[in-house]
């Protein structure tokens, strides 16, 4: 049940042919003096109900945002990371100041499973862009 974001246009037909059913959830990614950050004002999800993701890149560089298990840099290149992951806003949508929005609901059999956002991009998660996610029956 795995969606892949492939472009600007392709998320404004998907907003469009599935409205904003569900919650909305706000997802920020920045850079700090701190490191890189990947902020949510929503971390836990109920299996089967649909949330309306909104993802703002607030930060200077591209970055992606991956709904995905916890995987350890280097452990896997990045197809296989992209297989794996529930849903991927790829990097070339996440350019600086851009807004990606998409509807997404978490299936059964990830209840109980370790999740989080994360942003893979070389770099990037090791200077803190991952945040654990929870679902819920």
């Amino acid at each position: 049940m795995r969606r892949r974001l492939l472009g600007a246009s392709v998320a404004l037909m998907l907003v469009a042919a599935c409205g904003s059913s569900g919650n909305e959830v706000n997802v920020t990614t920045a850079e700090t003096s701190s490191g890189q950050v990947i902020a949510s004002d929503r971390t836990t999800f109920t299996a089967g109900e649909t949330y309306h993701f909104v993802v703002e890149n607030d930060g200077q560089i591209p970055h992606e945002v991956m709904i995905v298990q916890p995987i350890e840099p280097g452990a896997m290149d990045m197809k296989a990371m992209d297989e794996m992951a529930l849903y991927v806003v790829e990097e070339d949508d996440l350019q600086a100041g851009a807004t990606v929005e998409f509807d997404y609901t978490f299936p059964a059999d990830s209840v109980g499973t370790p999740l989080e956002f994360a942003c893979h991009i070389t770099g990037h998660y090791e200077a803190g862009m991952h945040l654990p996610i929870t679902v819920e029956s």
